[in-house]
């Protein structure tokens, strides 16, 4: 779930219609990320260059914003065994702390590792490169980030799975606009991202598009409105720009700034207190204890 709000606001239908033409034009969503680390994920995109925006300005005719994440897995995972005779599992492991092989819940570990906080943060870092990456396209902070992060997680007290199963985290942006982020475990809203104006609202959600009112989806955006890339092939658009040298639909840069709101709602969640965020910097402000948790320890001889 995804809610965005902003006192002074106007015009809400003209916004809906701006944003079907993001979903339109990109077809898709940013390179998913699963990363434990905001240090990381920039190290991993610092060749990737800050190249103009995908369109000029801020929507600031967005009133509210919901987006949405589905729930976590309710196996359990299996005890340690024998490491297979196809698998290096130091290798696999890579810089992460050693641990002894086990399933981590399915027929293999290749899937549920996402649920160990050592290697990913669960299904929020799984999904934030999906809805955070159209939630900020749709706004205008693509290539930024919130000031703010509060908010609340649910951890289990036990067992192999450490990530947050449940969490509702607010995202305060520079303008004063509030995303709220949230899984579908009883928060009574769907699946995926919404925005709200003053005079109606448009869903996105992998595939599904809907508006109320329904009209909304019938405008045309017109010549001296904003254009947004166009591309409805990703991996076509990836050679292309290969050939071109043109920058991707779906950017490294993009894809960093999306997972990073996820980690900031987890290290808020972890912490139990307000982050606050310098997203030019990519810093966190006054909190040193929640700072360390912006990079972590590689396993030796791993570096980066």
């Amino acid at each position: 779930m995804l809610a965005a709000r902003r006192e002074t606001a106007s015009e809400g239908d003209a916004v809906a219609a701006n944003v079907y033409a993001h979903h339109q034009a990109e077809g898709g969503h940013c390179r998913k990320q699963v990363a434990g680390a905001i240090a990381e994920e920039r190290e991993r995109h610092a060749r990737d260059g800050h190249n103009p925006q995908r369109h000029a300005d801020v929507h600031e005719n967005v009133k509210q914003q919901h987006r949405q994440h589905p729930a976590e897995p309710q196996h359990h995972a299996q005890p340690p065994r024998p490491v297979p005779e196809y698998l290096d599992w130091n290798w696999w492991l890579g810089p992460a702390p050693y641990r002894p092989f086990c399933n981590f819940g399915g027929n293999s570990p290749h899937w549920d590792w996402r649920w160990i906080m050592d290697f990913s943060g669960g299904q929020l870092t799984d999904w934030a490169g999906h809805h955070i990456d159209i939630a900020q396209w749709g706004l205008g902070f693509e290539r930024t980030g919130p000031v703010a992060v509060e908010g609340q997680g649910e951890f289990p007290a036990d067992g192999l799975y450490d990530v947050p199963m449940r969490y509702k985290f607010v995202c305060t942006y520079a303008n004063g606009l509030q995303m709220t982020v949230a899984n579908d475990s009883g928060q009574g809203i769907a699946h995926g991202a919404k925005w709200y104006g003053e005079r109606g609202w448009i869903l996105v959600n992998r595939g599904t598009l809907q508006a109320e009112p329904k009209e909304i989806l019938d405008e045309e955006i017109g010549p001296n409105e904003i254009q947004v890339y166009q591309s409805d092939d990703h991996k076509g658009n990836f050679l292309e720009c290969v050939r071109t040298r043109r920058e991707t639909v779906a950017p490294a840069e993009i894809g960093h700034r999306s997972i990073s709101v996820g980690l900031l709602g987890e290290i808020a969640m972890l912490t139990g207190r307000k982050i606050r965020w310098n997203p030019d910097t990519e810093e966190i402000i006054g909190d040193p204890g929640a700072s360390a948790l912006l990079g972590k320890a590689y396993r030796e001889p791993w570096t980066l």
